[in-house]
């Protein structure tokens, strides 16, 4: 059997609640095995948003564990169902109808991807949109695709935001402003670092010849027009995003992104 990711006792206990239909419902089980097999496929499927793969029976311990102790039962009866993957499967279904979720189709795939739409600009970040993602299909009542399914649809969704921002900034941009900051990427022959380097340099101790460095820099910036662009129309966490990567990247990886743009 496949041993996965712990869950804290206290969301068990919290997600995995047996109602009296449940109750009913793992009653009609014959044999011990399929009723702890069943009612822990219920659990895990209300703890995780998704059945337990079946090849081989994909086993958290700990729900395994509470489970069993709810049903008054030991945990390693499980191992007989876990053999028997018709049982499992035609179970998947049951539980699915009884607790009223629907599978990831394509009505389901097209409300994911128009939420992920929305969320994109706000939640740049990729583990974010996942998240999301995740407690979208939880209150919609949708089983949860593979993990790599949604990191996908997440990431596609993501680049396609940011590709309509850069669109949407390139259009803002005056005609002169992208030779300017172009400039900025250039590293003359007689020099090691781009003045974006220069820039991006930390301003040091609190001495008067800092001081003058920083006053350069800040009318370097001034110079190249980009205080006056409007960006109140961008997410402050994507603009916290962008001067991120753009402090950490270098010339050249910013080069090829703009290649790539």
């Amino acid at each position: 059997m496949l041993e996965t990711i712990s869950y804290p006792r206290e969301l068990i206990a919290e997600r995995v609640v047996f109602t009296p239909a449940d109750h009913a419902q793992i009653a009609l089980c014959r044999g011990a095995h399929n009723r702890l097999g069943f009612a822990y496929q219920i659990a895990f499927l209300r703890l995780t948003g998704r059945f337990p793969s079946q090849q081989p029976l994909e086993l958290l311990p700990d729900v395994l564990a509470f489970v069993a102790n709810e049903l008054a039962l030991t945990p390693t009866v499980i191992e007989a169902y876990a053999q028997r993957q018709a049982t499992v499967s035609a179970h998947q279904e049951q539980i699915r109808l009884h607790l009223g979720f629907r599978p990831f189709g394509q009505t389901e795939r097209e409300a994911l991807g128009q939420f992920l739409c929305d969320e994109a600009l706000p939640l740049d970040h990729l583990a974010a949109l996942v998240a999301q993602a995740e407690a979208f299909l939880r209150d919609h009542q949708g089983l949860l695709p593979a993990l790599s399914t949604l990191r996908r649809l997440a990431g596609e969704q993501r680049d396609r935001t940011r590709q309509l921002v850069a669109t949407r900034m390139m259009a803002l941009l005056p005609p002169e402003l992208p030779a300017r900051l172009e400039a900025l990427l250039h590293v003359e022959a007689d020099h090691r670092l781009s003045p974006l380097h220069m820039l991006k340099t930390p301003p040091g101790l609190p001495t008067p010849q800092a001081v003058s460095h920083l006053t350069a820099k800040l009318d370097c910036i001034q110079a190249t027009g980009v205080l006056t662009l409007d960006l109140t129309w961008l997410n402050n966490n994507l603009q916290k995003a962008l001067a991120r990567h753009a402090a950490q990247t270098s010339v050249q990886r910013l080069r090829l992104l703009a290649i790539a743009g």
